[in-house]
């Protein structure tokens, strides 16, 4: 009985030898983890390694509220008043009510990771009074929507008649397709607002939506079947493979229904959302008309792979970021530059 307790010690003495033996030979591997600390330039990394950890932003947030949008028509009712000029500062009223969007008119949902990258490009020139009620409208409601988004306005600044798809053709090229911070891009008329936050501005999974579908109480699917103006929702690569806008369209009418016929002659197509679709328009004075404007949608069917993204001219005058917007001055040039083809 003794002989066996003195093995017993016997190999417990040897045991701890080995183990004191090996811990020897690797304390060199043993070390104590430091914490993180994040400099000045590490920043941008820790914010991307914060954003990995949120949760994903829900397609339906909780906090929308359906058709319950107030609609707001002139600017002499707004609860929150403006400054004279957008380009300077706000109010501090305005500052209050605005207080969660970053210079350039940009917004991130801090407490989950939105879907959907947007950028919103607003043709413009001498609309003062609705771009106001637009920005009042549009900001509270694509925040309860939770995307990220950023809304540019783009004005026309030379004096020829007005070219829309122009100024959005030059804008894409210029503040979407360079920066790559975009998964889509919304065209978005100034005068134009939604009246129900379940229309959602997220990014399509595959072919473009076209949102303004009833404007007042006229369901333009009965009237006009191939409208496609208004509010258009493009996936990138969408935008880019249909050639984007007709150049060629001065003054108002028909690049919308040019629009149609590209999406349609491609095979990208389009898809219209069955509900939630209701705008209302704000009152303006009318552009002046383009008399040529059939015959250059005659012309366009068999062309519009010529004539697009891949001949649009422009300089640029400047980007300014505003509190509330992104302003692009555009240069688009004269009417005879682009009506031939």
């Amino acid at each position: 009985m003794k002989r066996n307790r003195f093995l017993i010690l016997i190999l417990m003495f040897i045991l701890l030898l080995i183990i004191q033996k090996w811990l020897e030979l690797n304390k060199k591997n043993f070390k104590l983890k430091r914490p993180i600390i994040y400099t000045e330039q590490s920043i941008y990394f820790s914010n991307q390694l914060n954003n990995s950890l949120l949760p994903k932003c829900d397609t339906y947030p909780k906090n929308l509220i359906g058709n319950k949008t107030n609609i707001f028509k002139n600017v002499s009712d707004l609860i929150i008043p403006f400054s004279t000029n957008l380009n300077s500062n706000l109010t501090e009223d305005a500052l209050k009510f605005f207080s969660n969007i970053d210079s350039g008119g940009q917004y991130e949902p801090k407490h989950c990771l939105a879907n959907s990258r947007v950028g919103i490009i607003v043709p413009y020139r001498d609309r003062e009074e609705n771009l106001k009620i637009f920005l009042y409208h549009m900001h509270p409601l694509l925040q309860r929507q939770e995307i990220k988004y950023t809304i540019f306005v783009v004005e026309q600044i030379n004096s020829d008649k007005f070219n829309k798809g122009k100024l959005m053709n030059s804008a894409f090229v210029e503040v979407i397709n360079k920066t790559k911070d975009f998964d889509c891009v919304v065209f978005h008329d100034v005068d134009l607002l939604p009246t129900d936050d379940l229309n959602l501005y997220s990014c399509p999974e595959k072919r473009p939506k076209h949102l303004s579908i009833l404007v007042g109480k006229t369901d333009w699917r009965k009237y006009y079947p191939i409208l496609v103006g208004g509010v258009l929702i493009f996936r990138l690569e969408n935008f880019i493979k249909i050639n984007g806008y007709s150049n060629r369209f001065w003054g108002w009418g028909a690049e919308d229904d040019d629009m149609y016929n590209r999406l349609q002659n491609s095979g990208v197509g389009f898809d219209r959302p069955v509900n939630n679709t209701v705008y209302e328009m704000l009152d303006h004075k009318p552009w002046q008309k383009n008399t040529n404007r059939v015959k250059v949608l005659k012309e366009g069917l068999a062309k519009f792979r010529e004539e697009g993204l891949n001949t649009i001219n422009y300089k640029l005058k400047g980007i300014i970021k505003c509190p509330l917007f992104t302003h692009v001055l555009m240069d688009i040039g004269q009417e005879n530059d682009t009506n031939k083809v």
